[in-house]
């Protein structure tokens, strides 16, 4: 269903050398910022941070994973995580957001793409930062994740993970 690019491919197969080897990895999807604090109407509803970590911590031990690696654009939810999971804790740099209030990332992305001096190269490198994160998040040996259509990339670009947990909360605007 959906097929990267050999020079993607590649990229994956290099940070994942360099991040884990040959460890048994949990991977992690969370989702943060405009999703939390805009509560998109018919978006999927957002695990709290806690009840993510926790659920880590349990597949961890269940699972016997040497490792984390979070995929996440909050810098909020990434100091969470590293203050619980210490060195087990994988993340590829990126740039990640603090509260964005009611502000939608992608059109705080679209103003710093705007005021570079490179608005195609910027928007290239983005696209392959988000593309080798979601691709190592399809070779981690398990699965926990908020349902987004990062999830989504994973599963599809994924040969299989040993165990999955979605959280379903059901959609915002559902509750009301």
């Amino acid at each position: 269903y959906l097929m990267l690019t050999d020079k993607v491919q590649k990229e994956i197969d290099k940070k994942e050398n360099e991040l884990w080897g040959d460890k048994r990895i949990l991977g992690v999807l969370c989702r943060g910022t405009d999703y939390i604090s805009t509560k998109p109407l018919g978006h999927p509803v957002q695990p709290d941070i806690l009840d993510v970590m926790n659920k880590a911590s349990d597949v961890m031990k269940k699972e016997n994973c040497d490792a984390v690696y979070l995929a996440t654009e909050d810098e909020m939810i990434f100091e969470n995580f590293r203050e619980r999971f210490g060195d087990k804790l994988i993340a590829v740099s990126a740039t990640r957001y603090k509260d964005t209030g009611d502000n939608n990332i992608n059109e705080m992305s679209d103003r710093i793409i705007e005021t570079s001096t490179d608005p195609a190269r910027e928007k290239y490198n983005k696209g392959m930062d988000y593309a080798v994160t979601i691709g190592l998040l399809s070779r981690c040996n398990c699965l926990v994740a908020g349902q987004v259509s990062g999830t989504t990339g994973a599963l599809l670009l994924t040969k299989g993970y040993d165990y999955v947990y979605l959280f379903d909360l059901g959609l915002y605007g559902d509750r009301e």
